[in-house]
């Protein structure tokens, strides 16, 4: 995972989750119009997705998505991984494909991807 979320790693092609957890749904706005925010939508490009692939890349990227509108922007992403990972260990449970949040080696060396 690397130490920090917006630092680099070896795994940085599997942090897309960290995209969708460090957003900031009322960044740039004025205090006046961040009440105005109900709500957001996880988005997928479907140029690189469709029926074969849509549950192993879409399902925990949303849920950590899901999470920042749920507590707020600027939560812990060492909690929130563990998080995911059992979330994701349920949904190969019931027979959903998502695929693994990071590495298993680096899951068990949490600082030793950072470059």
């Amino acid at each position: 995972m690397g130490n920090s979320l917006t630092g680099k790693s070896w795994c940085e092609p599997c942090k897309i989750w960290k995209n969708a957890y460090t957003f900031d749904p009322l960044a740039n706005l004025i205090s006046a119009q961040a009440p105005l925010v109900l709500g957001g939508q996880q988005l997928l490009w479907t140029k690189q997705s469709g029926p074969q692939n849509l549950d192993s890349i879409v399902w925990l990227r949303a849920a950590a998505f899901t999470e920042v509108f749920w507590t707020g922007p600027g939560g812990n992403d060492s909690a929130a991984l563990r998080w995911l990972h059992e979330l994701g260990y349920r949904f190969r449970q019931r027979g959903v494909c998502a695929i693994p949040l990071q590495p298993k080696w680096c899951a068990l060396r949490p600082f030793a991807c950072d470059l």
